[in-house]
């Protein structure tokens, strides 16, 4: 008792949790980026690399998920698959990574507040602050409520999502002002692939292709938000955890193929005001790349109304960010690896002490009221993706060692399991060796850059890779001060608690 969760998720909550937590300043402003590195056909590579890679990922989850669902999240399996130290590591770079971007999130909400008013007339600060305590009231809300909150705006972000998905491809056809067919024009010219800044030829074609992942990444992540409220998602959890995936990634994924696809088809990549878009950065329809070819279109109201709906991107998702680290706190905290103050719970399922210390590192979005938070919000950027790609990372090599012990137990996956991840493990050992690349190469630009001339950028060099060293100084220092060892496939825990959700669903 104080220390339990509140089963009061449907599966529509737990798509809802992702949608919100996915759909924000990726998609709309960071998109951008990747489309002037690369140009539009390695914009479209990246996100079906990527869109494919977390499909493989989210099944994964949903395998080990729908089998035993844990509710202390992604270090629960780190911990029961693997050891206890790789639940530790797993565990808190998947909390600092939320403990950074809904900061970063919610600082973006206060710069699309500045489109309209002017940083002059009003510090930003003061929308970051209205943020901070707008995002903590509505994490006090007893998750049903808040599973309400999150409906509404999820069904939103969806509605916005395909509804610029449409209208890009309206313009594309001919559905502007000039009734002028765009096509694939901008694939021709300059070209579907953009070359690496001066460094030209296939050579050049590969440095951008590998450098626009590190905004595609930034874009799609947040799918697998799902598995970190699996503590309060309400019988019978394996049939909603499985409809949640389902829904999540067929809602998200060709959405987002699509909606890159008609963006490099509606915008050049070496278009002035895109370029102008990126050098003065602000998290705002300024800076959005689908406004600027909005206002190519000659249609001059929509910038205001996207620059609206961003504001509520970002402002839900920082809020939805808020939320997963205060359960990923929790999550920790019940398998023994933070303070047990922070697993304590009010009468309404909220950990208090957990939302009261994750909402102290919001005072992080003040970095971003500066002149300089351009410079903040992309160094923010590179320590999140590093992060998000150690955490899938961990989510794949629990997976392939969940599937082992399962056979090396004599488990029949197939008649056994409520659902097994297509493809596995083959499709896991493909994703895994995927994102260990992206993982050294998503921001070697840093290095080419030097080659041709420019000063070493160790700032973009240090919070680019940052996160590996973390993690495995979390690693070894758990191993070392706990004498944690690797779990044996014939040793692994396959059994403990599923009676409980096996009784539970009878």
């Amino acid at each position: 008792e104080g220390h339990k969760l509140v089963h009061k998720l449907k599966y529509y909550d737990l798509a809802a949790l992702s949608f919100c937590g996915t759909i924000g300043s990726g998609i709309t402003i960071m998109v951008g980026l990747a489309l002037f590195t690369g140009g539009p056909a390695t914009l479209l590579l990246t996100f079906i690399f990527g869109v494919v890679t977390l499909y493989i990922v989210l099944s994964s989850l949903c395998e080990m998920a729908t089998y035993i669902p844990l509710p202390d999240g992604f270090a629960g399996y780190a911990s029961r698959y693997v050891e206890p130290a790789f639940g530790f590591a797993v565990g808190y770079t998947f909390l600092f990574k939320y403990l950074i971007l809904g900061p970063s999130q919610m600082s973006a909400a206060s710069s699309a507040i500045g489109y309209w008013v002017d940083r002059d007339t009003v510090n930003p600060a003061v929308w970051i602050t209205i943020i901070m305590i707008a995002d903590i009231s509505t994490n006090y809300l007893a998750v049903n409520s808040y599973a309400i909150f999150i409906r509404f705006f999820a069904l939103f972000k969806i509605t916005v999502i395909v509804g610029l998905t449409l209208f890009s491809l309206v313009l594309t056809i001919g559905g502007n002002p000039e009734h002028k067919t765009i096509g694939f024009q901008f694939w021709n010219d300059p070209g579907a692939f953009a070359p690496y800044k001066t460094l030209e030829g296939s050579n050049g074609k590969a440095a951008a292709f590998f450098a626009s992942f590190q905004p595609s990444i930034f874009a799609l992540f947040g799918f697998e938000l799902y598995g970190i409220a699996l503590g309060e998602t309400e019988s019978p959890i394996r049939k909603n955890i499985y409809r949640a995936h389902n829904l999540i990634f067929w809602t998200i994924g060709p959405v987002y193929i699509f909606l890159v696809l008609f963006l490099g088809m509606i915008l050049s990549y070496d278009d002035p005001n895109l370029y102008t878009s990126i050098v003065s950065f602000r998290s705002s329809a300024a800076s959005s790349p689908f406004v600027v070819a909005i206002r190519n279109a000659g249609i001059p109201v929509l910038p205001h109304i996207i620059n609206a709906c961003i504001l509520i991107f970002v402002f839900t998702s920082s809020n939805t960010e808020l939320y997963v680290a205060i359960r990923a706190l929790y999550g920790l905290a019940v398998n023994g690896m933070a303070p047990k103050v922070f697993s304590q719970t009010n009468k309404k399922g909220i950990p208090y002490n957990a939302l009261g210390f994750c909402g102290m590192f919001y005072v992080l979005g003040y970095m971003n009221s500066t002149e300089s938070s351009k410079k903040i919000y992309q160094y923010f950027v590179n320590v999140v993706t590093v992060f998000v790609l150690l955490n899938y990372a961990g989510i794949l090599i629990c997976h392939l060692r969940f599937v082992k012990a399962v056979k090396v137990q004599g488990i029949e996956r197939k008649t056994e399991m409520y659902y097994t991840a297509f493809g596995s493990p083959y499709s896991s050992y493909f994703a895994l060796s995927f994102i260990i690349i992206l993982l050294f190469l998503k921001n070697y630009s840093v290095f080419l850059d030097y080659g041709l001339g420019s000063r070493f950028d160790y700032q973009t060099f240090i919070s680019a890779y940052i996160g590996i060293p973390i993690f495995f100084i979390l690693y070894f220092g758990y191993k070392y001060f706990f004498k944690s060892k690797i779990i044996s496939f014939e040793e692994m825990d396959l059994y403990s608690y599923k009676d409980v959700i096996d009784a539970e669903e009878e």
